[in-house]
């Protein structure tokens, strides 16, 4: 009787400790779980961005290039602090390297600025297509509820109508870029 007694007694002194333990182990294996579920989500939000970006960069691409108007809807989900969408002309032979993969010493590029690294899509336009704010190219669409923006400024989330407005010998690109959201 006397050995039950010790036995039960040790049995309940480590009881706490086992349990501890357990919360301990709990406590990673769902610390571990979370930071797995967040990555995925954030990388499911860049792949929707990339996809959505991409589609934009088609678009535009074709409108220069082949002068078809493009209407339609830009929606990119908001995956970094601070997110803005806009097209930048890059004088760095590395970067333009890297974004376009050709060593030229500027390009143009969609980029997705934020807090964190910048996400960039190679834009094959000619460096010098103009993006009018003003309508003394483009038509006034206000009517239609567009309003004309300079995607080096911003690429906003809405309706998007794109396009070509180059006058004959001209020798770069005038895109007039009509927005409503």
């Amino acid at each position: 009787m006397l050995l039950i007694k010790s036995s039960q007694a040790k049995g309940q002194e480590s009881a706490p400790f086992e349990v501890l333990i357990g919360v301990i182990l709990m406590g990673f294996v769902l610390y571990i779980g979370f930071n797995a579920m967040e990555s995925m989500t954030r990388q499911d939000c860049e792949n929707r961005l990339t996809r959505a970006v991409e589609t934009f960069r088609i678009k535009l691409e074709n409108v220069v290039e082949l002068g078809i108007p493009a209407n339609f809807d830009f929606r990119a989900p908001t995956c970094f602090k601070n997110q803005r969408i806009k097209i930048d002309e890059i004088a760095d032979e590395a970067i333009c390297a890297s974004t376009c993969d050709t060593a030229t010493p500027n390009c143009l590029s969609i980029t997705v600025t934020s807090l964190e690294t910048p996400k960039r899509f190679c834009l094959r336009t000619a460096l010098k297509t103009y993006f009018p704010g003003t309508y003394d190219i483009c038509q006034d669409k206000s009517a239609e509820g567009y309003t004309l923006v300079d995607l080096r400024d911003n690429i906003y989330e809405g309706h998007y109508y794109l396009l070509n407005q180059t006058p004959e010998r001209q020798t770069y690109p005038v895109i007039c870029a009509y927005y409503k959201k």
